[in-house]
């Protein structure tokens, strides 16, 4: 094999155009090498094809385009914006600097390894001494713009953290004013391990009687200032919040040092800080809240014995009054009249009913008496107390059962009562010609009962609200008080199911309940 030519007599302008298309000859060759090259690097491991080759393939024609002006007597450009953009795109890539300029050297080799390949250089040294010339100029430019946008990005990087601990600041100083800005509550953090405090709020000294740093240095501050009876459920509301992650609440009382007793709301929220379990919680004065809940019950105690009493009897006298009403037409206007005030008794009893219900559905002591109940012969009963109403306004009313459904565990008059409040609202909801169905069906450990009616249906926007107390979506499309949903989903929770409901405007609604199945 001859080594390449040298001396100037054996290129001339001929071996320079000679060099110049070997070059652009070449090229799929080159890149292919000095891919397989770029790859062994960590940083163009993973790099998309078309993002490693990036600029290569244009520098590679400068460069040729370098040889062709050398070859006419021109001063040739040498590749320096292509390989400024190359380097602030490989900057953007997360190639460091020494990537970047192994990259150049890689292509040096792949070049010249390629031309010596051929057993020729044309041009001779001139011609090979320009293909250095060009790739170091893209060496230095490369390097250059690479550190100017390095630079220039860490100088914006400073500004940008500077602006985010600005900003920083600016959140603690206004989470610092909101929390010791909160009447009635403390907030807090302690260890979830040891329960000791790490931050409370200031407003721990009006609320408590204790400033933050005595809530900090007590030994044993639950045990100490929560009554015995309620601090055994505190400490395992704290194991549950530990262990499985969950938050967690507890109304309890709160012995403060001049002797007072507050009635507090104490909410725990689980997380870490540098691998520690962690407590954030908050201790609400729930006091006056508490003794206005207690001035209700207590009104609802006299509406439920010294109402219900005497409008019983009210009742009672109204119907012996209607059946002692002389016949014919003398009686006429008494009966009218008394049946009308039967009617506002009657209603006027159902309110009263709906709210001491209400009640107690709110504290948590419903009454239901369960026991083994056939699914069948409940919605029947429900359906046949509604099917003269259906009929007055024109609706078809009727009932499905599915199967043979098995005995449910339940309170047969709370059922009633639930299906009763269902079918009345479906019904009011429903315009004449329209239909209503009950709908009984077995499905695994559950029965579930439904009523879907054909009405107005309801917008999507009011479905969370459904079951909250006094809530009407449209008062004038509905009477009554807006109990009856909150009661049915009480009733039901109560008995060990769920209710929910799925509607569509226009189209209809339908509401379902589950009970559980009688294992007994």
């Amino acid at each position: 094999m001859e080594p390449p030519s040298e001396g100037p007599g054996a290129g001339g302008e001929t071996s320079g155009a000679a060099l110049a298309d070997l070059l652009r000859g070449a090229q799929p060759e080159i890149l292919e090498a000095w891919e397989r090259a770029v790859r062994r690097m960590p940083a163009g491991r993973d790099l998309p094809r078309p993002h490693l080759l990036d600029h290569i393939p244009t520098l590679l024609e400068e460069i040729a385009d370098m040889v062709d002006a050398l070859r006419v007597g021109r001063t040739p450009k040498p590749p320096s914006e292509t390989a400024q953009a190359h380097a602030e795109e490989r900057l953007e890539e997360g190639f460091d600097l020494t990537s970047v300029v192994t990259e150049y050297a890689l292509l040096r080799s792949t070049i010249t390894r390629s031309l010596w390949r051929k057993q020729n250089l044309p041009g001779g040294p001139e011609g090979f001494l320009t293909l250095h010339q060009a790739i170091d100029a893209a060496i230095v430019a490369a390097v250059e713009r690479y550190t100017r946008a390095r630079d220039r990005g860490a100088g914006e990087s400073r500004a940008e953290l500077e602006r985010v601990l600005a900003q920083v600041d600016i959140e603690r100083l206004r989470f610092r004013d909101l929390v010791n800005n909160l009447d009635h509550v403390v907030v807090w953090e302690a260890d979830a391990l040891s329960l000791r405090f790490s931050f409370v709020s200031e407003r721990a000294t009006p609320v408590t009687g204790m400033t933050p740093a005595e809530w900090m240095s007590a030994p044993d501050f639950w045990g100490t200032h929560v009554p015995a009876a309620e601090h055994g459920r505190l400490l395992a509301l704290f194991r549950r919040c530990l262990e499985a992650r969950t938050d967690e609440r507890l109304d309890h009382r709160f012995l403060r040092p001049d002797g007072r007793v507050l009635w507090v709301h104490t909410g725990v929220h689980g997380t870490e800080r540098a691998g520690a379990p962690m407590f954030q919680g908050v201790t609400i004065d729930i006091t006056e809240l508490r003794e206005s809940i207690q001035a209700r019950e207590q009104i609802l105690e006299i509406v439920s014995h010294d109402l219900r009493n005497p409008l019983s009897v009210i009742t009672m006298n109204l119907e012996l009054l209607a059946r002692r009403a002389p016949p014919g037409e003398a009686g006429a206007d008494l009966r009218q009249r008394t049946e009308t005030a039967l009617r506002h008794a009657r209603h006027m009893a159902r309110i009263i009913g709906d709210l001491v219900d209400l009640a107690a559905v709110a504290a948590n002591r419903l009454s239901v008496a369960r026991k083994p109940e056939e699914p069948r012969g409940i919605v029947q009963e429900a359906v046949a107390s509604f099917e003269e109403r259906a009929s007055e306004k024109g609706i078809g009313l009727g009932c499905e059962v599915v199967g043979e459904p098995p005995r449910v565990l339940c309170d047969h008059d709370r059922v009633i009562q639930i299906l009763g409040n269902l079918l009345g609202n479906a019904i009011s909801a429903t315009e004449p010609g329209g239909s209503v169905v009950v709908r009984v069906e077995p499905r695994e450990d559950e029965v579930v009962f439904s009523v879907a009616d054909t009405g107005r249906g309801i917008p999507a926007e009011h479905l969370p609200n459904l079951f909250k107390p006094y809530w009407r979506g449209d008062a004038n499309a509905y009477k009554g008080t807006g109990l009856g949903l909150a009661i049915s989903w009480g009733l039901v929770v109560a008995q060990g199911g769920r209710l929910w409901v799925e509607s569509e405007v226009g189209r209809g609604t339908t509401f379902s309940f589950v009970l559980p199945v009688d294992r007994t």
